[in-house]
């Protein structure tokens, strides 16, 4: 007699461990190891707690210690294609899960893989997540492949899409990747009901070899009353994008389009409340005479390539933190004096440069504007080492100029040659510094004969409370004090 194995459906499958489903029912074997270590956790967590207690717990408190105890990639997977360790615990934690809305608030999709298999998950997930506010983030920012965009004239993906638009009434945060083949369900002209939408970043990304289009004014968020942080890609721009500008305290634009730097400097004074800006430009140039405008309450600013030039038409006297990054430093080091040139900026207190020491004297000045700095990072510099060591030197000793600093952050392998000059500057200029970064210094001390008196300077400083950290790496960008914490990564383009 010949048993044959019963073939369970993707519903059965689904009715029978509510949490497996997504890629991880369709990857079938190569998903068993997760599976088992997941389990494997289920057990431990079960071990620790033990049923007998926890099923005597209200639901809403071992709501609350599920939700503290999340795994890091819970908010990172697709629709229930991750086993919730906490479900593994008990019958009792499993109905808990299942019937937490606050658990199943993010949607993502990095990719338009199974795409297929996922619009059953994908209700299903909706579903459990109730009427609490949803995390949408549809495409991937971090790559730049076809895959990463949701896009195709199949009807799986027009579904995904047609499913989430449907409940745009409850985003509270949306990453949206376009480009002319997403099968978005709403027009550009038409406004979304959003009225739960806080933050929102759209990229497009031009399809194969297509360029960017010009597109017309987008009308989803113009009645977004939550909404206060924004960003977004060329071909959106100030002008083409009808939103609350007067409540946004946060704002990031990258474009390459002619007038970008116009708009820009259109836009900001109507931002009443903005704190927070950071832009990004290739290739623009300022097209005719702008005026000065002022942003009173913004806080922290960074420009990168051609969006230094915004920082000749601002004033901003709160400004806290300034991170400026051209591919020149002097133009970095120019627009730093233009903005200071407006007034001292008393309250600003950490800056980000790229090799100031293109003109040591004028970075001089630049500190005496700034009585209040107590961060300074000096980047890296493309060519490596600094063969004009008169002109390091003179830099480190402009450093003085700064005696509050409690944060500082040097690139050794470039100031290497001057290493006494630096000892000096930390011994006896900065009385008050608390933390030193020394980039690149173990490639510096295999190369040198005074390895052993850094040891000694090192250890010197940690014993007088000084917090140092060495790198063999540039890490640039990463430890930028702009940077934003893990749930704001979502920003990022």
């Amino acid at each position: 007699m010949i048993v044959r194995r019963r073939q369970c459906t993707r519903t059965q499958t689904l009715r029978s461990n509510p949490d497996l489903t997504g890629s991880q029912a369709s990857a079938g074997a190569e998903a068993a190891p997760e599976r088992a270590a997941y389990t494997r956790a289920g057990r431990e967590y079960r071990s620790i707690s033990g049923q007998s207690k926890t099923v005597s717990l209200p639901p809403e408190l071992i709501s609350k210690i599920i939700i503290d105890a999340l795994p890091d990639e819970w908010a990172d997977g697709r629709p229930l294609s991750i086993i919730l360790p906490a479900s593994q615990v008990s019958h009792h934690f499993r109905e808990v899960c299942l019937s937490t809305p606050s658990l199943w608030q993010h949607v993502v999709y990095r990719n338009d893989d199974y795409l297929a298999d996922e619009i059953e998950a994908l209700r299903e997930h909706l579903r459990r997540s109730g009427d609490a506010s949803l995390c949408i983030e549809m495409g991937d920012l971090d790559y730049f492949e076809d895959g990463a965009v949701l896009d195709g004239d199949d009807d799986c993906t027009a579904e995904v899409w047609r499913l989430l638009f449907a409940q745009s009434r409850r985003w509270r945060q949306a990453l949206l990747v376009l480009n002319d083949r997403v099968p978005v369900p709403a027009t550009y002209t038409q406004p979304l009901d959003v009225s739960m939408l806080e933050r929102v970043a759209l990229v497009y990304r031009a399809y194969g070899g297509n360029g960017i289009p010009e597109l017309p004014v987008l009308c989803w968020f113009a009645n977004a009353p939550a909404l206060r942080r924004l960003a977004f890609t060329e071909p959106f721009s100030p002008s083409r994008v009808l939103a609350p500008w007067p409540r946004l305290t946060h704002l990031k634009i990258t474009s390459s389009m002619p007038g970008s730097i116009r708009e820009c400097v259109t836009i900001l004074p109507l931002c009443k409340a903005l704190e927070h800006f950071v832009a990004q430009m290739y290739k623009v140039e300022v097209e005719g005479t702008l005026p000065v405008v002022e942003v009173p309450t913004l806080r922290t600013m960074a420009l990168r390539r051609d969006a230094y030039k915004i920082g000749h038409y601002l004033r901003a006297p709160r400004l806290n933190r300034l991170t400026i990054r051209s591919e020149s430093a002097q133009s970095d080091l120019d627009t730093m004096v233009a903005i200071a040139s407006r007034g001292l900026l008393l309250e600003l207190h950490h800056l980000s440069v790229k090799d100031p020491s293109v003109d040591a004297l004028q970075f001089g000045q630049l500190l005496e504007r700034l009585p209040a700095l107590t961060h300074l990072d000096v980047d890296d510099m493309p060519s490596g080492r600094i063969d004009h060591l008169d002109d390091a030197a003179t830099f480190i000793d402009v450093i003085r100029k700064a005696p509050r600093l409690r944060a500082l952050s040097l690139q050794l392998l470039i100031f290497g040659g001057r290493f006494p000059e630096i000892v000096d500057l930390v011994d006896t200029g900065l009385p008050h510094l608390e933390r030193l970064n020394l980039y690149n210094s173990r490639g510096y001390v295999q190369e040198e004969e005074n390895a052993h008196d850094y040891e000694v300077w090192i250890e010197h400083l940690r014993l007088r409370g000084v917090h140092v950290e060495t790198s063999r790496i540039i890490v640039g960008d990463a430890r930028s004090w702009i940077k934003q914490p893990r749930e704001e990564d979502w920003l990022r383009f």
